[in-house]
């Protein structure tokens, strides 16, 4: 059945899961999930989701309140939310009800709605899993997801409770705990406590991490009008060799020369961003910024074909009308 799949031909792929599923016994050998998978895969690629999701019913509806019948509306839930579809998803998740399901289809469940900002349910449906399933594998999921989840509703104190639970620093999760943590520090206003566990991040992690956490620490200097340190920490951000992490790098390292009056300097570091990362989501900003540098410095037609270019990338609508007022005030 997979080797029919994989070279496109759904038809006999279908016939093959089936052949599986005739021959075991039902509800009682749940490896048939595997076949119905298959089946439903190719339902969506050879219709849509929803005869896909007719064909899932149909065994959800014949084994009802048994582990394959959960089992099942969860792949049909993974359908809908990986799709896109998350309302739907949700409403599937919240169908399952066997106990060896319920933990994971309660944490997806909380994930469709944190997408669908509803934060208020996503927070009730992962304080269940913690309360309800204290021994579940999701646990630990759970716990980082609703330190997420109260961080963005700006609860930071409870958020820190679940966040400090974390101690080690080896796994990509642990890597943006301590990231997460350091940031909840700084609303709490333990900024010895942010730089302590930003600088054990950065020493420990690699790429992304490492270089998110030098930005943070560079922003924590600048706030301190540090200005040499916090371009200490911008350099070594771009030594990281992150795209994403260089582009925001130079950006910040050009804003904080311009505020220590070095301007040609700053000048320079913006134009790395236009000629070096021009499709960086800083690119537009470095280019005004260079833009309103190039006019304190008198160069008025460099700054003029800065302008013009922001203008034409168009892609940050407030610096897109400042730049027109620019041009207005320097060629009335």
């Amino acid at each position: 059945g997979d080797n029919y799949f994989n070279i496109g031909d759904f038809e006999n792929a279908r016939l093959q899961y089936q052949k599986v599923i005739d021959i075991l016994v039902l509800p009682g050998d749940t490896s048939a999930v595997t076949p119905i998978h298959g089946i439903m895969k190719c339902i969506i690629r050879q219709d849509d989701m929803k005869r896909a999701a007719e064909f899932a019913d149909a065994y959800v509806k014949r084994f009802q309140g048994t582990y394959l019948s959960d089992r099942i509306t969860m792949l049909k839930a993974d359908m809908f939310y990986y799709s896109g579809d998350v309302e739907k998803a949700e409403k599937e998740y919240d169908k399952v009800e066997h106990k060896k399901l319920k933990p994971a289809a309660l944490y997806y469940q909380a994930q469709s709605l944190q997408s669908l900002k509803n934060l208020v349910e996503t927070e009730k449906k992962l304080r269940e899993i913690i309360d309800k399933y204290p021994n579940s594998k999701m646990v630990s999921k759970a716990a980082l997801l609703l330190g997420k989840v109260l961080y963005e509703e700006r609860k930071y104190s409870e958020s820190l409770k679940f966040f400090e639970k974390r101690k080690t620093l080896k796994t990509d999760e642990d890597f943006e705990v301590a990231y997460l943590k350091g940031h909840v520090y700084l609303k709490l206003n333990y900024k010895e406590k942010a730089i302590k566990t930003l600088q054990g991040l950065s020493d420990a992690a690699k790429g992304k991490w490492e270089g998110k956490a030098l930005l943070l620490l560079g922003d924590i200097m600048v706030a301190d009008n540090n200005y040499s340190k916090a371009l200490l920490y911008y350099d070594k951000a771009v030594k990281t060799g992150e795209s994403i992490v260089i582009a925001e790098a130079y950006y910040k390292k050009g804003k904080a020369l311009s505020k220590q009056g070095k301007n040609k300097e700053a000048l320079k570091t913006f134009l790395k961003i236009k000629y070096n990362l021009p499709e960086s989501p800083f690119s537009t900003r470095a280019i005004y910024e260079a833009a309103e540098i190039a006019l304190k410095l008198g160069k008025q037609q460099d700054a003029l074909s800065l302008y013009k270019e922001v203008i034409e990338r168009n892609d940050d609508k407030k610096l897109t009308i400042r730049a027109k007022d620019r041009i207005k005030t320097l060629n009335p």
